[in-house]
């Protein structure tokens, strides 16, 4: 897989200055042409109306504001830009075809005009229906190809394709911790696949280990966070896109 086309969504802010920068900074190193995205559903009536508590003139105010802000960062690097202005629905489902036309999604802080349904629709809308690999950008950015990599590691599919995608990305000398977070008991199956999975990284050329990490009194996310803090991680992966549900 080669990446050569990104979209890029985020919410242009004052307070988003610092995203806009990184993003950039990671097109270049990918050496990839840009696209700049904002989903903007115009408030209406009724119970399928997003942004809500909205008026009509507040939303035009905000989406000038924001539209004047992503044409500012377009025209440093020569950008294309997407504006999905409709209802939420139709809005929604445009930013999705558009996404597919894509090799990745760069995603950064989105307010989303402050709806947190919305939100929540259209992280999920892309995470589920665009099939395409979503790189979530650090506040300090990319200072280069990621080589310390965490793989949130369950075995899965979904997990397997992500991997896949995101070795794309990875310098060649990459080091990749694949970490199952497991409870008590730990599976043999899962440690078999990720054996498995090391020794066809390694026949790549690529340093490859299995790690465990356990989730006693914490959630799932927040003990693979840790481990791949205390690595000094600089990616993590996990699997997700493509899912049929």
């Amino acid at each position: 897989m080669t990446i050569s086309s990104i979209l890029a969504i985020f919410d242009p802010t004052e307070a988003t200055d610092g995203f806009a920068d990184n993003m950039l900074g990671a097109a270049r190193i990918f050496d990839a042409e840009l696209t700049l995205a904002l989903l903007a559903p115009a408030p209406v009536a009724g119970e399928r109306a997003y942004p809500k508590h909205l008026t009509t003139q507040r939303f035009n105010e905000l989406v000038e504001a924001k539209e004047k802000r992503l044409w500012s960062v377009a025209r440093k690097e020569n950008c294309e830009v997407r504006i999905f202005v409709d209802l939420v629905d139709a809005a929604l489902s445009a930013m999705v075809r558009q996404s597919r036309c894509h090799d990745m999604l760069l995603v950064g802080p989105i307010d989303t005009f402050g709806d947190a349904e919305l939100h929540r629709m259209l992280l999920q809308k892309l995470l589920l229906l665009s099939g395409k690999p979503i790189l979530l950008l650090p506040p300090a950015g990319l200072e280069g190809r990621p080589r310390r990599i965490a793989v949130g590691w369950d075995g899965m599919c979904e997990v397997t394709r992500a991997l896949d995608c995101a070795l794309t990305l990875c310098a060649s000398d990459a080091e990749i911790d694949l970490i199952s977070v497991l409870p008590l008991t730990a599976s043999p199956t899962l440690r078999t696949s990720a054996e498995d999975m090391c020794s066809r990284l390694q026949a790549r050329n690529l340093s490859a280990r299995q790690s465990l990490a356990r989730a006693e009194h914490e959630t799932v996310a927040a003990a693979l966070l840790a481990h791949a803090v205390a690595g000094n991680a600089d990616l993590i992966i996990l699997g997700g896109f493509g899912h049929h549900r």
